[in-house]
């Protein structure tokens, strides 16, 4: 299940997309507790969108973006209402250049211009052939007739994902059941390369099959890594996210959601409904509101005088504002289980605050992940302060 997640729907993967607009409560009133919204939530790394979107009307497009719009101009049947720029929070994204409406393409990529694997089931090996393809080309240096898409379009690093980190990082996220997913993928990773390329060539393999893993766009009877849509960073639909489809030519297009959108403003992709964990596991970040985040709690009750348990995968949707869940067996689930963490909730968001200002981005995913598992469980259980 971890392998086939790594399909990505990366920046959609599955045709949805986002923008990502924050606010400084992390979670409705109704869900999360009073105590950790304010501070918390507005130093993530992606801060309040309006915050945002003065940064992006104050900031020149950098070298390397015009050489990659420059060559994506150049290239036949291309359309672009957006330009590249980086907020100095979200990092490199999409822009409007112009007024766009919701449902109005922004962005519209040919065929010939992307590195496509076409799969015959959602079981084969598809991002360790498509990783092979973005390597052969990358191996092909300025001959390469996507040398601009890898030279500049590309980022230089693979996301930081938990697989980089070192041991004692992960230790820190506090959750068994996530190290031993990281170890999973960790372990298909490797196989992947042994099966894929040459052993000189592995550091450089794994290097591409992260980019593949956290960039694919899925659609058209395959996977696409696509130029300039692939940019478009994480927001929900909720949040003014779009969306992309694949033509039957295979042109790739990128659709605006539901809000306009307008100049200098960012364009963003829902990257689909998961939970924490997988935006983690593949993107290397936590979002600042995952409505769609989940837990599993081992609930016990009382049947007919003979007690039994079951594991049951509760979401946000199961909260009822500051009651709680409405059955109490679930409810000291939850309150179990954030008495066994080794920092409460209270501590998070202090560590949260101080990471944010002077701490590294691992540690920082690190603290987000373990705020919005103790956020979630909070709200399930019914606890308004936690220390």
């Amino acid at each position: 299940l971890r392998r086939h997640h790594i399909t990505r729907q990366t920046k959609t993967r599955e045709g949805d997309s986002t923008t990502l607009d924050c606010q400084n409560a992390i979670h409705n009133m109704k869900y999360v507790t009073l105590i950790v919204l304010g501070l918390a939530h507005c130093c993530r790394p992606t801060t309040a969108l309006q915050q945002q979107q003065e940064i992006l009307k104050s900031s020149p497009p950098s070298s390397k973006d015009v050489a990659f719009l420059s060559w994506i101009d150049e290239q036949p049947n291309v359309e672009r209402h957006v330009t590249v720029e980086d907020d100095g929070i979200a990092g490199r994204g999409l822009v409007a250049t112009s007024l766009l409406q919701p449902g109005q393409v922004a962005a519209s990529i040919p065929p010939a211009m992307t590195i496509r694997h076409v799969n015959d089931n959602e079981n084969d090996n598809w991002a360790g052939a498509l990783a092979a393809k973005l390597l052969h080309q990358v191996q092909q240096g300025p001959s390469s007739v996507l040398s601009a898409y890898i030279k500049y379009g590309l980022p230089e690093t693979a996301p930081t994902i938990p697989c980089r980190w070192e041991p004692e990082q992960l230790l820190q996220l506090q959750n068994a059941t996530l190290l031993a997913s990281i170890q999973q993928i960790s372990e298909w990773r490797h196989e992947q390369a042994s099966r894929n390329c040459n052993s000189a060539d592995t550091s450089e393999y794994l290097q591409c099959l992260d980019l593949v893993c956290s960039r694919t766009l899925k659609g058209g009877g395959g996977r696409q890594l696509v130029p300039l849509i692939d940019l478009a960073n994480h927001a929900t639909r909720e949040q003014g996210g779009g969306q992309f489809r694949v033509l039957q030519d295979g042109t790739v297009q990128f659709l605006v959601g539901e809000r306009a959108i307008r100049p200098g403003h960012a364009v963003t992709l829902d990257y689909g409904a998961r939970n924490v964990d997988d935006f983690l596991l593949h993107y290397g970040f936590v979002p600042d509101r995952c409505y769609s985040d989940s837990v599993s709690l081992v609930i016990q009750r009382e049947d007919d005088g003979s007690p039994s348990s079951t594991t049951e995968t509760l979401s946000w949707k199961d909260c009822q504002g500051f009651r709680g869940h409405p059955d109490a067996s679930v409810r000291s689930a939850a309150r179990t289980i954030l008495e066994s963490f080794p920092t409460s909730l209270d501590d998070d968001v202090q560590i949260l605050n101080q990471v944010c200002n002077d701490g590294s981005p691992v540690e920082h995913s690190v603290v987000s992940y373990r705020y919005a598992k103790k956020s979630l469980l909070a709200s399930l259980a019914g606890v308004h302060k936690w220390s």
